[in-house]
């Protein structure tokens, strides 16, 4: 006979166990993790007839959260598998009533971190965007994952920007995404990630999709970039254009007016400017029955899912539990390819 499928957390409060003492409180729980840009969130929410949650057992603000999401039995009888969501920071407690309830909200990086905000003054010369985030992280004390081209500077300027705000312009402008959680810190190439492996497949007619929804859009939409820039003393002129691959008859074109010193950085900053307004054309929301597997930057194949169909990358998964069971919901969109 077969045994029984199985949910439940490890959760750690200030770094002590209590998973046992929250688990017959425990209506539901939710994590997001992002791809980048957006800080990870977890939810949870207790039952609290007693009010034991509301006064002696109130948890505080910026206490830390470690949580992890284990199956059992989901695979086959006796086997056991597990999502470590990471660290958190509680940031907001919420009481309600009735039926009494408590609901706690904890975030990956907190508002109040330093990274976040604390705006700065620094002038950099003569540098490269990993000298750069490598510095940021030490004096944060994270450890930095840099996995991209890096980016050469002559000048650049921190002006009342945060660490965060002016590492992600940074990024933003190369094309490199920045995912921080509250022990690390990664810019990576959304491009590799990309072209890595489908990790798996979706069909329409045999996989147990709970619910589909598919957007296409010409909204935002570019067929081609063209990089020109001008020396302010007209010394120097740079012209780029890049049109991508199966890029469409028609459509309108994306001008960039920035500082570039060479035609190899202003090629690289069109493609990175076009991959980012076009990068949204084609998504999809799926919802499945919960898999701690999937995770943000997962590549997969969607089969038989007529026009939509394709390699597509998760730029969201939620793994939401409740009464209802355990769901894992993700947001994602068709790679580019380019």
């Amino acid at each position: 006979m077969a045994q029984p499928r199985r949910v439940s957390f490890e959760l750690f409060y200030d770094n002590k166990n209590i998973s046992n003492d929250l688990q017959p409180y425990l209506t539901s729980f939710e994590y997001t993790d992002n791809l980048s840009g957006t800080a990870d969130t977890i939810s949870i929410n207790l039952a609290d007839r007693e009010r034991l949650w509301w006064a002696a057992w109130m948890p505080e603000l910026y206490a830390s959260i470690k949580a992890k999401i284990i199956r059992e039995n989901w695979i086959d009888d006796g086997k056991m598998d597990a999502l470590n969501c990471g660290y958190f920071e509680i940031n907001e407690i919420s009481l309600t009533s009735p039926p009494n309830a408590v609901s706690i909200q904890g975030v990956s990086v907190p508002d109040a971190s330093t990274i976040r905000a604390q705006r700065k003054y620094r002038a950099w010369e003569k540098t490269r965007l990993s000298v750069i985030a490598k510095d940021i992280a030490g004096k944060n004390g994270l450890k930095l994952l840099f996995d991209a081209e890096d980016e050469d500077y002559d000048r650049i300027e921190q002006t009342e920007e945060t660490d965060l705000g002016f590492l992600m312009r940074l990024c933003d402008d190369a094309g490199i995404a920045v995912k921080l959680t509250g022990k690390q810190i990664s810019l990576f190439d959304e491009f590799k990630y990309e072209e890595k492996p489908p990790a798996f497949s979706l069909n329409y007619a045999t996989s147990k999709i709970k619910s589909f929804s598919a957007q296409v859009t010409t909204t935002g939409i570019y067929n081609r970039a063209i990089v020109d820039y001008h020396s302010p003393k007209g010394k120097k002129k740079i012209h780029h254009t890049f049109i991508p691959p199966n890029a469409p008859k028609t459509g309108r074109t994306l001008y960039i007016n920035e500082r570039v010193k060479d035609g190899r950085q202003a090629e690289r900053k069109a493609k990175s400017a076009l991959r980012q307004a076009n990068k949204e054309q084609n998504t999809a929301s799926i919802t499945l029955m919960g898999d701690v597997n999937l995770v943000a930057g997962m590549t997969f194949m969607l089969n038989n899912f007529g026009a939509v169909s394709g390699k597509y990358i998760i730029t969201q998964a939620v793994h939401a539990y409740s009464g209802n069971g355990y769901e894992t919901s993700l947001e994602c969109r068709k790679v580019l390819g380019w």
